[in-house]
């Protein structure tokens, strides 16, 4: 009678134990499926961005000094200009400037003047050809994704307006 009254208890305990193995096993399952669309989700992102990134290099291989003084030495320039300098400052973190936007009601982000900063660098070429391509931050993923939708930002419509910013 004492070996049912152990077995009783030791079946009761491995009941509590299962119940509780089961509960652990429901929250692991949960979280595996939230951490597989977070990986779903970032795969995605990289496979969006990464064929533009490979692009904005092979363009920037081709270019020479003079593209970048060209570039340099425009005052106003053409919206698809504008885009990808507004773009590459993104990518290297760089703040905009708040300027009154053209109807006057309120400010606007301006990157052009912060821009002209990163062309005058004299290693501005180097940085983005060693720009950590494999390790960019969330925000700025986030920040850049925007611009692969422009029209304006396309290549072959930049291309016309200034090499350099091909």
């Amino acid at each position: 009678e004492e070996l049912i009254v152990v077995l009783d208890k030791e079946s009761a305990d491995a009941s509590v134990t299962k119940e509780k193995c089961a509960a652990e096993e429901t929250r692991v399952e949960a979280e595996t499926e939230k951490t597989n669309e977070l990986k779903a989700s970032c795969e995605a992102d990289l496979a969006e961005i990464l064929p533009a990134i490979e692009g904005a290099l092979a363009a920037l291989k081709s270019l020479s000094k003079g593209d970048i003084t060209e570039m340099k030495s425009m005052k106003t320039p053409p919206k698809g200009v504008k885009v990808v300098m507004e773009a590459i400052c993104i990518m290297m973190d760089v703040k905009p400037e708040k300027v009154t936007s053209e109807d006057g009601k309120g400010k606007v982000n301006d990157y052009w003047k912060p821009s002209m900063k990163l062309l005058g660098d004299p290693q501005f070429m180097q940085k983005l050809l060693d720009y950590d391509k494999d390790n960019i931050a969330p925000q700025i993923i986030t920040g850049i994704r925007g611009y692969l939708n422009i029209p304006d930002f396309q290549p072959s419509v930049i291309e016309k307006q200034s090499k350099a910013a091909t």
